[in-house]
């Protein structure tokens, strides 16, 4: 293994360990997935979500929000998260310029979301729900094409060639 693989790795498992963080604000945390750990680039290659999450005061605007929803009633919500997100995705086979029909298409995903969760107990278990709304850019705007071609540099993995293909730049 390469000495910067190694330093790569190493580093990635430093920031892990160190979340979650828990502070008065509520719970912070960091995601970090990445195929490097399995040695494989199909389909999802890459993502990391950074996560707020806190039990909303009384007179906070997502209580006003969880009532306004089907199912929902302000007095039930006991969480609510704040989410930021990248994710990429890829063939199978990233080496080849052309377009893949039959595979995924390259594609980057850039977002930004809020979830609101209710934690039930009932007697004898114990029920959870989630209402999840996100917004956010799917295509080049996303960056996908940069980060994974230097992460590929970094950790001296394949190149990835078909970047020229990626779904179009697409809100959502």
């Amino acid at each position: 293994m390469a000495i910067s693989q190694l330093r790569t790795r190493v580093s990635l498992a430093v920031i892990v360990s160190c979340t979650p963080l828990v502070s008065q604000a509520g719970l912070y945390s960091l995601k970090i997935e990445n195929d490097i750990f399995a040695s494989d680039d199909g389909h999802y290659t890459n993502g990391f979500e950074l996560m707020r999450s806190f039990k909303p005061e009384a007179d906070h605007w997502s209580r006003r929000f969880a009532e306004a929803m089907p199912g929902w009633e302000a007095e039930e919500l006991d969480n609510i998260a704040y989410r930021l997100g990248h994710q990429l995705y890829t063939p199978d086979n990233i080496r080849r310029a052309e377009l893949i029909e039959d595979d995924r298409p390259y594609a980057a995903l850039l977002f930004a979301g809020m979830s609101i969760f209710s934690d039930d107990q009932h007697e004898g278990w114990r029920g959870a729900s989630g209402l999840h709304l996100d917004i956010g850019i799917v295509g080049p705007a996303a960056g996908g094409e940069k980060i994974q071609r230097r992460v590929h540099e970094i950790t001296n993995s394949d190149d990835p060639r078909g970047w020229d293909n990626q779904l179009r730049n697409e809100p959502f």
